[in-house]
């Protein structure tokens, strides 16, 4: 009796288990199709960011950077009144999803704009060409 109900809870157990590794697999799935399409939402972002799609501390972050053509972290807390630390990470988000460029000289890592467009036909010319 005891080997029945002991084989009824296992198979019980490999059920949930096979259920959970299909939630799984569905949700891998969805994150690979999220990713294939990320460069396409990365320009929608670049692209939208003129029109301030961007959250304020980061679109204030890329207006100073704009402002001073290439620059530090430090250079932008000056600008920002904000601490080095902040921009720093807030100018790594920026590189990250294609609005700043980053080139590390030595121990500085120097920032600029991609594409310093003035509007967003003029950002959309440049990605149609």
């Amino acid at each position: 009796m005891d080997d029945k109900w002991e084989r009824a809870m296992l198979a019980s157990k490999v059920d949930k288990i096979d259920r959970r590794v299909d939630k799984m697999e569905k949700k891998l799935t969805e994150m690979d199709i999220l990713l294939n399409t990320m460069p396409q939402k990365t320009m929608q972002i670049a692209i939208g960011s003129a029109d301030g799609f961007l959250p304020d501390h980061l679109e204030k972050t890329k207006r100073a950077v704009k402002m001073l053509g290439n620059a530090t972290a430090s250079d932008v807390a000056k600008v920002t009144n904000r601490h080095r630390a902040i921009e720093s990470s807030y100018l790594c988000q920026l590189e990250r999803i294609g609005i700043l460029t980053g080139e590390r000289i030595g121990r500085i890592k120097w920032y600029g704009i991609v594409n310093a467009c003035d509007s967003v036909e003029q950002c959309i010319q440049t990605v149609q060409q």
